[in-house]
């Protein structure tokens, strides 16, 4: 994350004066074609690969088993609207669903139809990401009365011991 240059596709991150200039004159030198899009902002770290080892290995596959266990299935219906089964919960299911309400963004409205839009977990930050986990916490219980287990050990319980939540 230290690189400072002229690198088309990059970013930069400048820690002294000297990598200030470089990205400053990177910036002062583009030309001004259309093609060239310059953000700049404070940087936040992304998403952990444990982190997201954590949501699909631990949080999303107890949702899961708990959902499929208690019978909580997700309602079928047929052409008229008419319940006729239950399918099972899968973790892609899960995650789509939930992404779907938790990290949707303005739909795209076009004339016959509308786009519906959401982040992906992998882009988000780490403040992002955790504020997502709080949310997806909650909505578990809210949605279908369950909790997801703190883990009590193994690599799941290292990675909550980190967030900071000590011995369960």
């Amino acid at each position: 994350m230290g690189y400072c240059g002229n690198v088309e596709g990059e970013y930069f991150l400048p820690r002294n004066e000297e990598q200030r200039q470089i990205a400053a004159n990177a910036v002062l030198n583009i030309t001004p074609d259309g093609n060239t899009f310059v953000k700049i902002g404070p940087f936040k770290e992304p998403r952990t690969k444990r982190q997201n080892s954590y949501l699909w290995g631990w949080i999303y596959a107890n949702i899961v088993q708990q959902l499929n266990d208690s019978g909580q299935g997700i309602p079928l219906a047929d052409d008229d609207g008419s319940p006729i089964e239950k399918m099972d919960w899968t973790i892609e299911i899960l995650h789509e669903a939930l992404a779907s309400v938790y990290l949707s963004l303005p739909p795209i409205k076009t004339q016959k139809s509308e786009i519906k839009l959401r982040k992906s977990t992998a882009k988000l930050n780490k403040e992002e990401f955790n504020e997502y986990l709080e949310n997806v916490d909650k909505a578990c219980y809210q949605w279908w009365r369950i909790s997801i287990p703190a883990p009590t050990m193994g690599v799941w319980y290292e990675y909550y011991k980190s967030l900071g939540f000590g011995n369960v």
